[in-house]
This record gives structure tokens, C-alpha cells and sequence, in this order.
């Protein structure tokens, strides 16, 4: 897709198009942090949560404790089993929300090993008070109990402070994150502002000057249609009137070689030759030159063409010409396409004459043609494929140049418009033509054509 604006007015779109994805990134970052913080905060509720169920299981179970202690009334002990339970199922789940904090995990291990033990301790005192009051006093006394349950409420303040440590931090970092967000949020809206103003100010500048442009563009416009018509007109007559000084030249240079090649030395009749081919190659390239400038004037007069019988009738001719050389032709049957027949006659004589010259110094020229699925349903690609001597594919682009060639003319025999003429005819067909290769490997030309009307 082209594109049509100015390069400041393209990099003031871009600079907004980076000013918005900013803010989109800055918010998305920010709420994506304000969810983790979030997060982590309900975490750190949960822990302080189940702690604090921890100490007051564990205060009811001393409670338990004693009045059965004291009194040796089974009522104190109805819900004893029930709040050992809950107390340890809290702790298995401080245990899990701890998990990925060493620190807060190994208190909550030894957090459990110290309730364990105070539980170990009052079904002690409990089993000892059902056989003997002074026996379970006794025990009592010992102030194991009493240490253990103190030992509970330390381990649970040490938890529960570094939780709430860790909520303060959390709310500092946020608090600081959000100031950081709004000030980050409020320049890149600004900058945005600042950007569609003067984006709006070049937008108009450029269609101003686009107005004026397209009012000289048009008295261009026609002023070279007319210098055009004149060029090709000087192109043709200037062609044209060079036939015949090439032809003096070809024709003195013959009699040259007749009447006084005998006097000559081997220099002189290599300079005798080499004046008369480089007369004929002109020659050529001035009816290069004249096809090309007629086909710039030609419409095409386009009907439905039956390539397998062009292509053979093509080849016939090239063959004919080949004698000496052993050509192998893979030939494969082609659809048919719509287009100037002799128009694409040309184009099938170029590329194949192209193939059968390039393939020459093989020892077997091998030709294939035939046609490939269509990129798009209304064409039809066609394709030559040789084993000659390729080219580098970093040189493609000059291939349909014209007077661009990739080989010495001293190797191959040409006059760099062949390629360029049939382009200009599949140019005009609104078709593609292009080429693929390897040196010393063959190449592969292919085109398109439309497939119906």
C-alpha cells in the first residue's frame, strides 16, 4: 500500500500511535500491579485470618483444660475434639499460604509443632484429672502448659507483625506506583494533545499544497503527453534513418572483405568482421528499439488465445534453427488465457529463444514449459525452466531493464531489450512477469495472463 503523506505528518501519526500505546502499556502495567498488590493483600488478610482463629483455638483449648481440671465435669470436654480439629485445620492452611514465603513457612512449622505439643500437653492433664485431681494439679504446676500457650502467642505476634509489615510496604509501593501512574498518564495525554494540533496544522498545510501540486500536475501532465508523442516520433525517424548508414557500413565492410581479403592481413579481416557483426547487432538493436517504441503506441486487441498451439508454432521456428544441438522439450498441456495474440507471440519468442540461447554450451538443452495453479482464480501463470547458465538472483531486478544484461556479449549474443519488451507487453495485459535462477544452474521466467475477460 502507498502511502501518500508527508514524512513529518507520517511521524507525527507514529508518535501518536507510540503516545497511545504508552498509555495503553502505562495503564495496563499499573492496574496489572494494582491486581498483584491486591492479591497479595487479601493473602496477607487470610494469614492474619487463620492466625488468629490459631490463638483463639488454642485459648479454648486451655480453657477446656482447666475446667475439666478443675471441676471434672465432662461439658468441658464436649467440644474439645471438634476445636483441635479446626485449630489444625487452620494451620494446614497457614501452612499452604505460606508456602512461598521461607521465612513466614518455617514459622508456621514451628507454630505447629508448639500446638501440637500444647495439645499433646492438655489431653496429658485431661487423661491424668479422670484417675487423679492432685496427680493432673501436680502437672499443672509444672507450668508446661502455661509456657507452651505463651510460646503460641509469641510465634503468632511474630507472624502476624510480619504480615502487617508487609502490608504497610505493599500500600507505600502502590501509593507510590499510582502518583508515578498519574504523572506518567497526564504527560503522555499532553504530549498526544500536542501532537494532533500540530498534526493538524501540517495536515492542512499538506492538502493546501496538495491542491496546488495537482493543478501543476496536470498542465505537466499534458505538456509531456505532447513532448512524449514528439519523442516517439524523433525515436522512430531517427531509428528508421539509421538503416541506412548501417547498412553502408555492413555493405563496404563486405566488399572490403571480397575484393581486398587477400591483401589483408588476419588483424585486418578480424577488425573486417568484428565492424561487420557489430553493424548487424546495431542493426538488430535499432528493431529492438523500433518494436519497443511501436508497442508503447499499440493497444492490445485482446480474444481468447490457445497457448498450446502458439507455443508450437513458436517453437517450430526456434528449432528449426538449433540444428547441431540436442534440445530436450518437456512440453505440458495449458490452459488458454485471454490477449493479443501476436503480442504474446513476441513474449513466448523472447523467453524461449532466451531459454535455447543461455542452455546452448550444455551438452543437452533441456526446456520445460507449461503453466502453474493460479495465485489468483482469474489467471493463469505460465513458466519456461532451462538448464543453462542462471544468474544471480541479487541481479533480478535488472533483468526486464532495458539494455540491462547479466551476461558478456562476447558469451551470449543480445541486445538487452528481448526481456524488457515482453514485460512491457505483460505490463499491458495487466499481467506480472518475473524470474527465478542460480548460476550455472538454470532459470525458471514466469508470467501471468488474465484467464478470462
Amino acid at each position: 500500500m502507498k502511502l501518500y503523506l508527508q514524512r513529518n505528518i507520517l511521524l507525527g501519526f507514529f508518535f501518536s500511535i507510540v503516545v497511545v500505546l504508552g498509555l495503553a502499556l502505562t495503564s495496563y502495567f499499573y492496574f496489572t500491579r494494582m491486581i498483584e498488590v491486591s492479591r497479595w493483600a487479601g493473602h496477607a488478610r487470610r494469614v492474619l485470618y487463620h492466625s488468629e482463629q490459631v490463638r483463639a483455638l488454642s485459648s479454648e483449648i486451655e480453657t477446656a483444660q482447666k475446667g475439666f481440671g478443675l471441676t471434672g465435669n465432662d461439658l468441658f470436654l464436649g467440644p474439645y475434639e471438634k476445636i483441635k480439629e479446626e485449630v489444625r485445620a487452620h494451620l494446614k492452611e497457614l501452612d499452604s499460604l505460606t508456602a512461598d514465603n521461607p521465612i513466614q513457612h518455617s514459622r508456621i512449622v514451628i507454630l505447629r509443632e508448639v500446638v501440637d505439643n500444647r495439645i499433646n500437653f492438655s489431653d496429658e492433664v485431661i487423661r491424668v484429672r479422670k484417675v487423679s485431681f492432685e496427680k493432673a494439679k501436680d502437672l499443672v504446676l509444672t507450668f508446661r502448659g502455661k509456657n507452651l500457650a505463651d510460646e503460641i502467642k509469641r510465634r503468632l505476634n511474630e507472624l502476624q507483625d510480619e504480615e502487617n509489615n508487609l502490608i504497610t510496604t505493599r500500600s507505600l509501593n502502590a501509593r507510590a506506583q499510582f502518583f508515578q501512574f498519574v504523572f506518567a498518564f497526564t504527560g503522555l495525554v499532553i504530549s498526544t494533545l500536542i501532537i494532533l494540533v500540530v498534526l493538524t496544522y501540517l495536515i492542512n498545510s499538506n492538502l493546501k499544497s496538495r491542491t496546488l501540486a495537482e493543478q501543476k500536475l496536470k498542465l505537466a501532465e499534458q505538456e509531456a503527453i505532447k513532448i512524449n508523442s514528439e519523442l516517439e516520433s524523433f525515436t522512430y525517424s531517427v531509428s528508421h534513418d539509421l538503416r541506412a548508414p548501417l547498412r553502408s557500413i555492413n555493405g563496404y565492410a563486405q566488399i572490403l572483405k571480397e575484393d581486398y581479403g587477400d591483401r589483408l592481413d588476419e588483424e585486418g579481416n578480424r577488425v573486417l568482421q568484428v565492424i561487420s557483426r557489430n553493424a548487424k547487432r546495431m542493426g538488430q538493436l535499432i528493431d529492438d528499439l523500433l518494436g519497443f517504441s511501436r508497442l508503447g503506441r499499440q493497444e492490445p486487441r485482446k480474444s481468447m488465445i490457445n497457448m498450446n498451439e502458439l507455443v508450437k508454432s513458436v517453437l517450430e521456428e526456434l528449432i528449426d534453427l538449433q540444428k547441431g544441438r540436442e534440445v530436450i522439450l518437456n512440453i505440458a498441456p495449458m490452459e488458454s488465457s485471454l490477449g493479443d495474440v501476436s503480442m504474446i507471440r513476441q513474449v513466448w519468442v523472447n523467453l524461449l529463444s532466451n531459454a535455447l540461447k543461455y542452455s546452448q554450451k550444455k551438452e543437452t538443452s533441456w526446456i520445460e514449459i507449461n503453466c502453474l495453479m493460479p495465485a489468483s482464480p482469474g489467471e493463469v501463470v505460465y513458466y519456461v525452466k532451462d538448464n543453462g547458465a542462471g544468474f544471480d538472483m541479487q541481479y533480478a531486478h535488472k533483468l526486464f531493464g532495458v539494455f540491462h544484461r547479466l551476461h558478456k556479449t562476447e558469451d551470449f549474443d543480445g541486445t538487452g531489450v528481448g526481456l524488457a519488451l515482453a514485460k512491457r507487453i505483460i505490463d499491458r495485459h495487466k499481467g506480472r512477469i518475473w524470474a527465478e535462477g542460480k548460476v550455472n544452474e538454470g532459470a525458471v521466467f514466469y508470467f501471468s495472463l488474465p484467464k478470462n475477460r
